[in-house]
C-alpha cells in the first residue's frame, strides 16, 4: 500500500483503539473481549481511509467526520462477525485467526455483533448532536447498512440461485459497495459544491465493485463472480470499472491524485 495510506491507516487505528478503550469497564468483560477481538483482528480499514481521502479531496476537515468513520468501521466489523456464524457462511477462520464464534461461542459472537452495531449508532448520534450538519451523512450510513444496502445484499446472497450476472452484481452493489459508497459520500454533505456529489457517488459505487471483484480473485470462492463467469471476464470487468472511475477523476486533475492512487491500490492489492 502507498506509504501515505499506511500512515493514515495507522493514525485511524490509534484513534479507534483510544475510542474503544474508553468502553472498558462499562461493558460486561466477556462481551468487551469478543468485540475487541473482532474489531482489532487485522482489518484493512479501507472504508475510513476512503472517507478521509474523500474529505481531503472535498476540503472538509477529517476531524469533522472521523466519528462517522469509526461508526462505519464498527458496522463493518459487526457484519463480519455475523457473516462468519454457522447459520451464515460458517467460517472457522478470518484473516488467519479463529473467528469470533469459534473463540467466544456462537451466542457471545451474536451479542458482540449486536453491540458493535449499536455502538456505531451511538457514535453517529453523538456526532450529530454536536454538529447537526452531519445528520444527512449519518442517515446515509444507516441506510447503506440496512435492508436497502449491506443487509439486503447479504439476504440476496443467501437466496441467489444460479449464475445470473446482473443479479450477482446487484447483490455486490448492496453487500459490499453500499458502505464503500457511503464512505466516499459522507463528507459531501459538508461541502457546498453539490455537482460533485454525483461524481463521488459513481466513484464510491464502482470502487466498491472493484474491491469485491479483487477479493473474489484473491479468494476464489466457489460462488464468486470469477467462479461463475471466469477469471478473464472478471479482469475485463475490473479494467472497465477502473477506466470508468479514472474517467470521473480525470476532470479534477491533480486534486484527485490520492483518490486515483487508492483505486490502483484496491485493484492491484495482493491480500
Amino acid at each position: 500500500m502507498n506509504e501515505n495510506f499506511v500512515t493514515l491507516t495507522a493514525e485511524f487505528e490509534e484513534r479507534l483503539s483510544v475510542f474503544f478503550q474508553t468502553k472498558k469497564g462499562y461493558y460486561p468483560e466477556k462481551l468487551y473481549q469478543a468485540m475487541e477481538y473482532s474489531l482489532f483482528g487485522g482489518g484493512k480499514r479501507i472504508r475510513p481511509l476512503i472517507m478521509r481521502l474523500s474529505a481531503e479531496f472535498l476540503d472538509v476537515s477529517w476531524s469533522k467526520v472521523v466519528e462517522l468513520g469509526i461508526a462505519l468501521e464498527l458496522i463493518h466489523t459487526y457484519s463480519l462477525i455475523h457473516d462468519d456464524l454457522p447459520s451464515m457462511d460458517n467460517d472457522d477462520l478470518r484473516r488467519g485467526k479463529p473467528t469470533c464464534h469459534k473463540v467466544f461461542g456462537e451466542a457471545m459472537a451474536i451479542l458482540a455483533g449486536d453491540a458493535l452495531l449499536n455502538l456505531a449508532y451511538e457514535t453517529a448520534l453523538k456526532a450529530v448532536s454536536l454538529d447537526n450538519k452531519l445528520f444527512s451523512s449519518a442517515l446515509l450510513i444507516a441506510e447503506s447498512a440496512g435492508a436497502c444496502g449491506m443487509i439486503g445484499g447479504q439476504a440476496e446472497d443467501i437466496t441467489l440461485c444460479g449464475a445470473d450476472e446482473g443479479s450477482m452484481l446487484s447483490m455486490y452493489a448492496k453487500k459490499t459497495a453500499a458502505l464503500i459508497k457511503a464512505a466516499a459520500l459522507t463528507p459531501c454533505y459538508l461541502h457546498k459544491n453539490e455537482p460533485v456529489y454525483a461524481d463521488m457517488e459513481t466513484f464510491g459505487e464502482k470502487l466498491g465493485l472493484l474491491f469485491q471483484l479483487t477479493d473474489d480473485l484473491l479468494d476464489m470462492d466457489n460462488h464468486s463472480y470469477p467462479a461463475c463467469f471466469g477469471v478473464e471476464k472478471t479482469e475485463q470487468l475490473k479494467n472497465r470499472l477502473s477506466a470508468e472511475i479514472f474517467g470521473v477523476l480525470t476532470k479534477y486533475g491533480e486534486k484527485a491524485q490520492k483518490l486515483a492512487k487508492l483505486v490502483q491500490n484496491v485493484a492491484y492489492r495482493q491480500k
